[in-house]
């Protein structure tokens, strides 16, 4: 029987779970403790943290960030629940527009709408994060999505 989960805000005792998740996943903690609460949600099921995505907010910009799932649930479709809710979140939120760096997964997000951009186009605030500027290598794929697009 397929196990269910939910998702839901994440709340400051799912911190050192998600972490632990980032960990698993290979990607970096660094302004994770700034941003978390505001902006983060899980995905959960029987009171365990299955995967992560976050928001960090820059004026009417947003960054998504630490996009994960636990390896026993990939494939289930949980990492496209949690790329929708945090694109519902930045339009709920009156975001303009949502970037994100990968060295990766630019394939992946492209079928949310995302397309790759020139660093130098990047908003000055988004450049200032820890993670476009210390984090992600030069040579990292800038992505942007207006959270305006209808296609969710």
């Amino acid at each position: 029987m397929e196990r269910s989960y939910h998702i839901r805000p994440a709340r400051g005792k799912d911190e050192q779970s998600v972490k632990g998740l980032l960990l698993d996943s290979n990607l970096p903690l660094e302004g994770v403790d700034e941003h978390f609460e505001e902006s983060y949600c899980v995905a959960e099921s029987q009171d365990h943290i299955i995967g992560v995505a976050g928001i960090e907010v820059y004026g009417s910009h947003g960054l998504l960030r630490s996009c994960a799932v636990d390896s026993e649930w990939r494939k289930r479709s949980i990492g496209e629940a949690l790329v929708k809710n945090r694109l519902s979140w930045a339009r709920a939120n009156e975001l303009s527009d949502v970037y994100l760096i990968t060295t990766d997964a630019d394939h992946y997000f492209k079928r949310f709408g995302f397309r790759a951009v020139n660093r130098s186009s990047v908003p000055d605030e988004i450049k200032e994060s820890s993670e476009f500027s210390t984090i992600c290598p030069e040579t990292a794929t800038v992505m942007v999505r207006s959270v305006q697009e209808s296609r969710i």
